[in-house]
C-alpha cells in the first residue's frame, strides 16, 4: 500500500503542477500579510507561516479551502510533534505518556483528523472537485485499508512534514533578509529580471 500511495501522489508532485500552483501561494502569502498589517499587532513568524503552509498544502494536494481551520490544524500537527519527539526521547516515555496525559491528547488530535477526513470525503462525493489526493485515493481499488483511515493519515504526514519545518526555514529566510538589506535589495533585483509580478507580494 505504501507504494500504490506514493505512486498515487506522484501525479501531484511534478513541476507543472508546482509552476500551477505557485500562483495560489503568493495569493494566499499577500492575504496573511495584508492581514497582518491590518491588524497593526505583532506579528509571530513562525505560526503565521505554519498557518500559511498548512493552509497550501490543504489546498494543492486535497483541494481543501480551509484557511479558517489553519491555526486550529496548525496547534494540533505542532502538539503531535511534540508529543512524538517527547515519547522518543526515552524508552519508558511510551508508557510514562499515559500517565502525564500526553498520548490522551495525542489520540484527541488524531481523532479530529479522522473526523476532518470523513467530513471531507462527505463534502466531495457530494460535489466533486477538480482532480486532487482525496479523488486518487477513493477511486483507486487497489488499496485494501480503509480509505477514510488512509486520507486521514495522508494529512497528518504531509502536514506534518513539511508545515513546521518549512515554517522554520521561511521565518529565518525574512529575519536574515530584514537585518541585510543589502541582500535584500540583490534579490528583489534578481527575482525582478525572472517575474516583475512577485516584487509586488
Amino acid at each position: 500500500d505504501w507504494k500504490l500511495l506514493r505512486k498515487l501522489e506522484s501525479v501531484h508532485f511534478t513541476p507543472k503542477v508546482a509552476q500551477q500552483l505557485m500562483p495560489n501561494y503568493l495569493k494566499y502569502l499577500d492575504q496573511f500579510l495584508n492581514n497582518w498589517k491590518s491588524n497593526n499587532t505583532s506579528f509571530n513568524l513562525l505560526e503565521s507561516f505554519a498557518v500559511l503552509n498548512i493552509t497550501f498544502i490543504l489546498k494543492t494536494l486535497f483541494n481543501m479551502e480551509e484557511a479558517s481551520r489553519g491555526e486550529k490544524i496548525a496547534e494540533y500537527i505542532a502538539d503531535g510533534e511534540f508529543i512524538i519527539a517527547h515519547r522518543s526521547k526515552f524508552p519508558w516515555r511510551p508508557y510514562t505518556a499515559w500517565l502525564n496525559g500526553m498520548n490522551l491528547r495525542y489520540k484527541k488530535h488524531v481523532k479530529y483528523f479522522h473526523a476532518y477526513a470523513k467530513e471531507s470525503v462527505r463534502l466531495f462525493k457530494e460535489s466533486p472537485k477538480t482532480p486532487s489526493l482525496i479523488d486518487s485515493l477513493l477511486k483507486d481499488d487497489q488499496l485494501k485499508f480503509d480509505k477514510i483511515d488512509l486520507l486521514r493519515n495522508e494529512i497528518i504526514v504531509h502536514l506534518g512534514a513539511s508545515t513546521e519545518t518549512t515554517a522554520v526555514a521561511e521565518s529565518w529566510i525574512l529575519i536574515l533578509l530584514a537585518r541585510n538589506p543589502e541582500k535584500l535589495k540583490i534579490l528583489k533585483d534578481e527575482i525582478r529580471q525572472i517575474d516583475t509580478e512577485l516584487i509586488g507580494v
